[in-house]
């Protein structure tokens, strides 16, 4: 048994881990100040509708993501994003690192102590940032960040409710409320994205099922909260936009190539994820570390297979994340989505981890100090591997080469148009910006020299001004 008193780490490993954690997590945030809008950013401020009729008419002609539309439509049109883009992506990566949070602490509970839970969801959010496939379309963009991470993080929160004791032993107008709030939340969450709305659905459904065989005081919660949930996801999945959108990239669906495509893009991902290097050295010091080990939270009781409950559901989740795309779209599914799936992917990883070790014991003459070098030398490891590889690589070269130049020409450019509109200009040239950081969204999502350009007309309505147009030298 683990004693508090004794370390976990040796303390040259710990000290290092602290200071490599802080050093990415300080890229990332630096990263947020280069940040600047794209096309969609600019398009959805610029049409001239109300915020109803706007998200009506993207209802029937493009998507059912309705509740994302709004809150885009809503932030965007009351805020300069041209001055607060930054604080706007940020603020939404804070959603989502404290969605992590709270639904590891509902289910971590008391068997360890909040800063462990603490500790554990700031190291997770690292990870999850170092190994993100498109930092730029889930971290640095604020449509795709909405769409794809804040979905993914409002689910939590809701998650994090339902399993809350909290709410299980409230009663009378708080019971009332609770219900009614939670399951309004569980519609509009249906209605931001219509893969993360059927996953959504799934961890209901089997969480409803799961408080039924054990007799759970939140059982008729769950079902109330999952009915509304699917109402939600059925309104999402029947707007017409949709079937105007999957035309727009599959056409007729050829269903053999997309199961094989589903197949193809879940074999390569969850290669490349499972076998990274830091996901490896994260995995070990998770498993090793003797508090984790000695964890064992109420909710684990065997009236429930929660081995194969938990399991089974992340693999569901997984084939429902690949699949849906792939038969919606008959292509590769975008680095946003391949970003919201990875973060499923990156928490079903722990917690099936989590409940399958929980009856390991020690081998004979394995002692915890023996786990402790094993859990150091990994965490070293892990330290090593954030700061000196993948998006932590890309992000050092951007800071100190292509993002200070770029963040620059676009505050000029705005400056340019601004001072085109006050002078009457009717078509405002703008330079041609320098090489986006690569780390950025890498999408054909800047203006070009044709001011007829759909995406020069939206910036051109967003500054109110006839016409915008990238000149030609």
């Amino acid at each position: 048994m683990h004693r508090e008193s004794e370390p976990a780490y040796l303390p040259w490993a710990k000290w290092i881990s602290v200071a490599a954690h802080l050093a990415v997590a300080g890229l990332a945030c630096s990263l947020f100040v280069f940040a600047a809008p794209l096309a969609d950013d600019y398009c959805t401020p610029a049409n001239p509708q109300s915020l109803f009729d706007y998200v009506a008419n993207l209802y029937r002609t493009w998507s059912g993501r309705w509740f994302s539309h709004g809150i885009e439509r809503f932030v965007l049109t009351h805020v300069d994003f041209t001055q607060a883009y930054g604080l706007l992506t940020a603020a939404l990566s804070l959603l989502c690192a404290a969605g992590v949070w709270v639904v590891a602490r509902s289910v971590f509970r008391r068997s360890v102590s909040p800063w462990l839970v603490g500790s554990l969801s700031c190291s997770f959010v690292v990870v999850f940032w170092c190994l993100h496939p498109s930092l730029g379309q889930g971290f640095y963009w604020f449509t795709g960040a909405v769409e794809y991470q804040l979905v993914v993080a409002l689910s939590l929160g809701l998650l994090a409710a339902l399993l809350s004791e909290t709410v299980a032993v409230s009663r009378g107008v708080v019971r009332a409320l609770l219900v009614l709030g939670l399951s309004l939340l569980a519609f509009l969450i249906t209605g931001m994205h219509e893969l993360f709305a059927a996953m959504l659905c799934l961890v209901l459904a089997v969480g409803a099922a799961v408080a039924f065989r054990i007799q759970h005081r939140n059982r008729w919660l769950w079902v109330i909260v999952l009915v509304a949930g699917v109402a939600g996801f059925c309104f999402a999945a029947a707007a017409p936009g949709n079937l105007v959108r999957s035309a727009s990239f599959a056409g007729d669906t050829d269903w053999l190539l997309a199961l094989w495509l589903a197949f193809w893009q879940a074999i390569k991902a969850a290669t490349k994820w499972a076998f990274d290097l830091k996901l490896l050295a994260a995995t070990v010091v998770f498993l090793v570390d003797p508090r984790i080990r000695a964890a064992r939270p109420d909710w684990l009781n065997p009236a429930a297979p929660w081995k194969w409950i938990v399991a089974l559901t992340w693999l569901a989740l997984l084939a429902v994340g690949f699949a849906v795309p792939s038969f919606a779209m008959g292509q590769e599914m975008p680095g946003r989505a391949l970003g919201g799936i990875f973060l499923v992917f990156l928490l079903g990883w722990f917690l099936t981890l989590f409940v399958w070790t929980r009856d390991l014991r020690l081998p004979a003459g394995i002692e915890n100090r023996d786990l402790r070098k094993i859990a150091s030398a990994c965490l070293l490891l892990l330290s090593l591997s954030i700061v000196t590889t993948g998006n932590a690589r890309h992000a050092i070269h951007d800071l100190t080469h292509t993002a200070p130049a770029w963040k620059r020409a676009m505050v000029e450019r705005y400056e340019l148009i601004r001072d085109g509109a006050r002078g009457g200009i009717v078509v405002i040239s703008v330079p041609p910006a320098p090489p986006r950081p690569r780390t950025f969204f890498q999408g054909p999502a800047d203006i070009t020299s044709d001011w007829k350009d759909w995406k020069n007309g939206c910036m051109a309505g967003f500054f109110d001004v006839p016409a915008v147009r990238v000149s030609e030298q």
